[in-house]
């Protein structure tokens, strides 16, 4: 077992979705000798205020990093935080890392946060939407965030989800060796890393779901268990 992992969850409401998971996967992991560190920490998102620009991450990251002896502890990201996993990676931060249905396209992340905070609307205007897309960006702008799920999302989020670039297999290809990646719903996904030469495997049967309440699988035995294997390499 690789012995220093770090986790990284992904943001706003899908963090709070899919906490417990992490936190059996950390559980799990101890159990088997690794010590482990959560980002961030389960407890600090508790202002829901959210800032997704890289730098600030960038910076988070590597103070909790730096917690552990070596500097560079193995990687495991879900959603965004696969993306930050396979963006450290490649930018040699870190030297391993298991991505669960990593984000590759931090644009249309970003597209899929402001359908929700439009989908919101329905809630808050009885069922009405007042503001499309462009209106609420506009408005996110003006006021310095943008309101989703409850949280605040940083203005500066926007502008560096919208300029981040998309992470394909073909940019990722020198650093092969050192990625797994892990799906459960995005079978395509997982067809495009496979077909590039990387460590991909799809797991139908976990119910772990970052957009819904109803499938919150907190101890996903297959997943957890895969991902302490993909470790050990």
């Amino acid at each position: 077992m690789t012995e220093e992992v770090l986790l990284l969850a992904p943001p706003l409401e899908e963090h709070a979705r899919t906490l417990r998971a992490l936190v059996g996967l950390g559980a799990a992991l101890g159990l088997r000798g690794a010590r482990v560190e959560h980002w961030p920490p389960p407890l600090e998102r508790l202002d829901r205020t959210e800032d997704l620009a890289f730098s600030r991450l960038d910076g988070s990251i590597a103070a909790v990093a730096d917690r552990f002896a070596s500097g560079q502890p193995a990687l495991v990201g879900l959603r965004f935080g696969g993306y930050l996993a396979l963006r450290a990676v490649m930018e040699r931060r870190a030297s391993r890392a298991v991505l669960w249905e990593p984000v590759t396209d931090p644009r249309q992340f970003l597209r899929e946060i402001v359908r929700v905070a439009i989908a919101n609307q329905l809630t808050t205007y009885g069922g009405n939407v007042r503001f499309n897309a462009e209106a609420l960006l506009a408005n996110a702008r003006r006021d310095g965030y943008l309101l989703v799920d409850g949280y605040q999302l940083s203005a500066a989020s926007l502008d560096d989800l919208e300029k981040a670039p998309d992470i394909t297999p073909e940019h990722a290809d020198a650093f092969r060796d050192a990625l797994s990646f892990v799906f459960w719903r995005n079978k395509r996904g997982c067809e495009r890393w496979q077909e590039r030469g990387f460590d991909a495997v799809f797991l139908p049967g976990v119910r772990l779901a970052w957009d819904s309440i109803r499938y919150v699988d907190a101890d996903p035995a297959a997943l957890i268990g895969h991902t302490a294997e993909r470790l050990q390499r």
